[in-house]
């Protein structure tokens, strides 16, 4: 057997601890997690293997300068310029007729390699990807198949994008026929390129599950977890060191220790003090020295590192001869960065880093970086970010958040807030992060959304954000338009508030700050100009926002005859929703009139787009008009929806209550018809949401479960009835399930919801 072991990577979520060594020589209890590779494929019979290589390649080369690994035949295969996950395996695979495997040497796992390569050979494969079931798939890219065979990809996608949880562990056999697919040195890469030109081209490419360990160390929790499931018996690979009992390996000496709990890893030649105490599935390097009286609770300390006495090391990372003077202390998360000095006293509070050869003076508490800043794990909710005041939600976030967001907009940002002094500080402060950033932003001061979303439009903006400060503090974020953000940029959003890196301008870049604080004359105008009918009803105004009824009051009225039945419209706080009241036709929610719009649009020659969860068939209602309906995700994976956004971006009523009403009641007038005729010329429909806490359980996985029921969609599952239909899709944070089920009437949507949610319990029964 050969094999290709792709070591290319940068390894940045790792940094500091990467800063000057390649990712696969990052050490897992005492040895290179590359090395942990190789035994595996010796393990499954691999003769010869070539690295792939690029960022710092040549400490690899050098540390395996004897050309070979325990009977492995190493070759090294260099990139001068990226070339992909494909790119580079053509390149060090030349030659090369029968399969072969491509593996990580930067992920920990002890597959059955073996079971892999005859599942390959027995079902005559091009290309077979193992496969490996994942509670939290937001950072994979995920496999969906059918009986073994691959039917497509889903990749890195929120929990709202996702029908399964098998994730791509980026370990392949390949056989010769997949590299000819693959182009001379250009960047190509397996799951983005070269598998979907499989699926085209209907090659066999297959799924193998396998359920062994699998970790890649790709940030510093996962470096840190890893060392632990090694300690703890979770991984079957060899530990080279002196085992004690189980769970505890010591190559050096005993010495005066107060206290040693398992699992531990003490490597060789190191010294530790007198009443020290090590404990928590602490690992300790070679040519380590820790003082007296000290304790080491779950710490990862590299060799050659030097720790004084007294000092308390938790849960964090001290790299190569970084040195921590008496009393110093280092929590969860902390990196102490190669040759950094810790003073005397000083502290390191949970998630800092500290870089290479930084020096902290004595009796300092360092609460951010030293070179970036990080704040902890943020993660986006429904409509973008939520924290409480005070605590994880701060003028100084606020800035984060706003420098951020510079650097997922390529163009000028949109920001308003709610009508209130606090909203308004919270506000200011994303700015001067935007701001600061280099971006240019236009301040629209206290105002709904509604009105906000407009001016985005008549600016072009990328990007637009809502603040609203209480108890909690809640920033809402939509893309171009006012729909919902991609994929990619709550990634990119996500990235920088956990990990830094956001962009920083010049003292002469920043960006400008406009202000359009006008008191909605644009957004009424606008409006005034779309009400050029009289509705033949006589209008009363229920709008829940004073700042914005004022604003819309004067449309309402010029659209209203004082002679003409009753109607009440109703508009909610923010402005983007509505409903309208008549004797005769009742409560005419926003779902019906949002389909007088989309209707009005077909009628008018024009396609339609329309978020995935609005269940009704608009389908087989533009192609009677010879039109199209396209419709986007509430977090694309992928650009597949981009021409659905860009006509979206174009369709104001989405988001915009007041729209939505005038364009219905202008629908009606066009028709002929009263509105209460429009309304029952609909299909008749009626639709519910509710949402359904999973309690623990993952979203993915419990989707996976219930498409054994129904079928899937870009965005989760549909379950078909005779009654209806519910769309079944996870929350962004992957906790819960929301239910959109639509049927003929109120009473059996609600049925439908019930029937659900009886359906998830029962699998919940299961665990």
């Amino acid at each position: 057997m050969k094999a290709v072991i792709m070591a290319g990577g940068c390894g940045t979520r790792l940094l500091p601890l990467t800063e000057s060594m390649p990712k696969p020589l990052a050490k897992l209890c005492g040895k290179p997690v590359c090395c942990y590779i190789l035994e595996l494929l010796k393990k499954h019979g691999c003769t010869e293997a070539t690295f792939t290589l690029r960022y710092k390649g040549e400490q690899i080369e050098e540390y395996f300068s004897a050309g070979e690994y325990e009977g492995i035949k190493l070759r090294f295969s260099y990139e001068q310029s990226p070339l992909g996950t494909a790119g580079c395996v053509k390149k060090a695979a030349v030659g090369w007729d029968e399969p072969f495997l491509v593996i990580s040497g930067d992920a920990l796992c002890d597959f059955d390699l073996s079971a892999a390569m005859r599942y390959h050979n027995e079902h005559s494969a091009a290309a077979t990807i193992i496969t490996k079931r994942t509670d939290d798939p937001r950072e994979f890219g995920l496999v969906n198949s059918h009986d073994g065979k691959v039917t497509g990809f889903t990749e890195k996608p929120s929990y709202i994008g996702c029908t399964g949880n098998n994730a791509n562990t980026g370990i392949y056999v390949l056989s010769p026929q997949v590299t000819e697919l693959i182009p001379e040195e250009e960047f190509s890469d397996f799951a983005c390129d070269i598998f979907p030109k499989m699926l085209e081209q209907k090659l066999p490419l297959y799924a193998y599950e396998d359920n062994g360990y699998w970790c890649d160390i790709g940030d510093l929790k996962a470096y840190k977890r890893c060392q632990r499931d090694i300690l703890d018996g979770r991984v079957n690979c060899r530990i080279d060191a002196r085992k004690i009992a189980e769970g505890c390996y010591n190559d050096s000496g005993t010495g005066n220790y107060r206290d040693l709990r398992a699992p531990y890893y003490i490597g060789k030649n190191v010294t530790l003090g007198s009443d020290t105490t090590i404990r928590g599935g602490a690992v300790i390097g070679d040519n380590v020295t820790i003082g007296s009286g000290c304790t080491i609770d779950g710490a990862v300390i590299s060799s050659g590192a030097f720790i004084s006495d007294g000092v308390r090391l938790c849960d964090c990372i001290i790299c190569s001869d970084a040195s921590v003077k008496s009393g110093g202390a280092v929590y969860e998360n902390a990196v102490l960065g190669e040759r950094a000095t810790l003073g005397k006293g000083s502290i390191v509070m949970p998630d800092v880093k500290i870089w290479s050869d930084k020096q902290i003076s004595d009796n300092v508490t360092m609460r951010s970086d030293m070179e970036k800043n990080a704040h902890g794990s943020f993660e986006l909710d429904e409509n973008g970010y939520s924290g409480q005041t005070g605590i994880s939600a701060t003028p100084a976030v606020m800035t984060m958040l706003g420098a951020a967001a510079a650097a997922v907009s390529d163009d000028i940002i949109c920001v308003g807030c709610r009508a209130d002094g606090r909203s308004q500080v919270f506000m200011q402060s994303l700015i001067s992060g935007i701001n600061a950033a280099g971006r240019d932003c236009l301040d629209c001061g206290e105002t709904a959304i509604s009105v906000l979303l407009h001016k985005s439009r008549l600016a072009d903006a990328g990007l637009i954000m809502y603040v609203a400060v209480g108890a909690d503090t809640a920033v809402e974020i939509y893309a171009k338009g006012g729909i919902p953000i991609t994929r990619a940029q709550e990634r990119k959003l996500e990235g920088i508030m956990n990990r830094g890196g956001a962009p920083k301008a010049r003292y002469d870049g920043f960006g400008r700050h406009l202000t359009a604080q006008d008191s909605g004359v644009f957004y009424a105008t606008m409006l005034h100009r779309l009400a050029d009918f009289n509705s033949g009803y006589s209008i009363q105004l229920d709008c829940k926002s004073s700042l914005l009824k004022k604003c819309i009051a004067p449309v309402f009225e010029k659209l209203s005859d004082e002679k003409g039945p009753r109607m009440i419209i109703t508009i909610d706080h923010s402005g983007t929703s509505a409903e309208i009241y008549t004797r005769s036709a009742d409560v005419v929610g926003a779902e019906k009139l949002l389909l007088m719009n989309y209707l009005d649009l077909i009628s008018s020659g024009s396609d339609i787009a329309l978020p995935h969860n609005v269940l009704f068939d608009m389908e087989q209602i533009c192609e009677s008009y010879g039109r199209t309906a396209h419709r986007y995700n509430a977090c694309t994976n992928d650009n597949s929806d981009s021409r659905a956004r860009e006509i979206a971006a174009a369709e104001p009523f989405i988001s915009d209550g007041c729209v939505l009403v005038i364009n219905a009641l202008k629908y009606a007038k066009k028709q002929n018809m009263s509105f209460e005729q429009a309304v029952n010329s609909l299909p008749k429909f009626e639709r519910e949401k509710r949402y359904v806490p999973l309690n623990g359980i993952a979203a993915p996985d419990m989707l996976r479960r219930l498409a054994e029921d129904g079928s899937e969609n870009s965005e989760g599952i549909i379950l078909s009835q005779e009654n209806g239909k519910v769309l079944i899709r996870s929350d962004r944070r992957g906790k819960g399930l929301y239910l959109f089920a639509q049927s003929a009437n109120a009473e059996s949507a609600a049925e439908l919801c019930d029937f659900t949610e009886s359906l998830i319990g029962k699998h919940k029964e299961r665990d």
